[in-house]
C-alpha cells in the first residue's frame, strides 16, 4: 500500500495522452490506472523494500518527465525517445544524488517509445547491507533493468547514499504520468556467491550495431565468449 497518496494521485479506468501536444490527457472514471497530473508530487510505498523485482506499465505525455526511486536511486521516465545517444537523465537512465559526485548512469541504448504509448519497465534490485552500527557492509546495485523488453542496465553498482531514503517512491516531476499493472516480489539472496563487479555482464548485455550512414544487411550473428 502507498502512504498518504494525496489529491494529486487518483485512480481511473483508462487514460490516453496526445503524442503531439504537451500535457493533453483524457481520463475515464474508475480504477486500475494510477495517474498524477501535478508536478513535484511523490507517492511513497509503505512497506520495506529489500532484494526485489519490480515491474509496471507507464505512460508519459510529450515533453514530460517522471521517475521511480528505489532506496533513493532514481530511474528516469522522460520523453526522450528521439535521442540517439541517451544520457543519465533520459528514459531509463539512473540519476544519483548530487552528494555522490556522480550524475548517474545512462542506459546502454534508447528503447523508449513515443509519448502517449504504454511502456514497460522491469527492475531487479539488491538492497544495501548495514551492520549493527549502521555502517555499509555491501553496496546496493541494480542487477537488471529492462525497458520495453530490452536490457539497458546490468549489474550496475551504486555509490553509497545512506539509509534515510524511501524504499520505493513514484514521482511526478513535470507533466502527466500514468502507471498500471504494478507488481512486486522479493527475490531470494543467493548464499555463498560473490556478485559480479563492474557495470555490465558481457555475456548478457545487448549488442549494439551502429550503421552510421551506410545501409547494410545482417544475415546471421553469433556471439562467442
Amino acid at each position: 500500500a502507498f502512504r498518504n497518496a494525496g489529491k494529486d494521485w487518483k485512480l481511473y479506468s483508462s487514460v490516453s495522452m496526445d503524442p503531439q501536444r504537451s500535457g493533453r490527457i483524457n481520463l475515464k472514471p474508475g480504477t486500475g490506472v494510477l495517474v498524477n497530473t501535478k508536478n513535484e508530487s511523490t507517492l511513497v510505498w509503505e512497506s520495506e523494500l529489500t532484494d526485489s523485482e519490480l515491474e509496471f506499465d507507464f505512460m508519459i505525455s510529450k515533453n514530460s518527465g517522471s521517475s521511480v526511486s528505489v532506496h533513493g536511486y532514481e530511474i528516469k521516465l522522460t520523453d526522450s525517445y528521439l535521442e540517439e545517444v541517451p544520457a543519465f537523465n533520459d528514459m531509463a537512465g539512473i540519476a544519483l544524488p548530487a552528494r555522490t559526485g556522480i550524475k548517474g548512469f545512462p542506459p546502454s541504448m534508447n528503447t523508449a517509445k513515443a509519448p502517449g504509448l504504454w511502456q514497460h519497465l522491469k527492475i531487479r534490485f539488491r538492497a544495501p547491507r548495514f551492520d549493527a552500527s549502521g555502517a555499509t557492509i555491501a553496496g546496493a546495485r541494480f542487477e537488471d533493468i529492462t525497458l520495453n523488453g530490452v536490457l539497458v542496465h546490468a549489474q550496475t553498482e551504486l555509490p553509497e547514499i545512506g539509509k534515510a531514503n524511501p524504499a520505493l517512491a513514484f514521482k511526478g516531476e513535470g507533466g502527466p504520468v500514468a502507471f498500471r499493472n504494478i507488481s512486486y516480489r522479493k527475490i531470494p539472496e543467493v548464499a555463498g556467491t560473490t556478485p559480479p563487479t563492474g557495470r555490465y555482464r558481457p555475456a548478457t548485455n545487448p549488442i549494439s550495431l551502429d550503421p552510421t550512414d551506410s545501409p547494410y544487411i545482417l544475415r546471421s550473428f553469433l556471439n562467442f565468449k
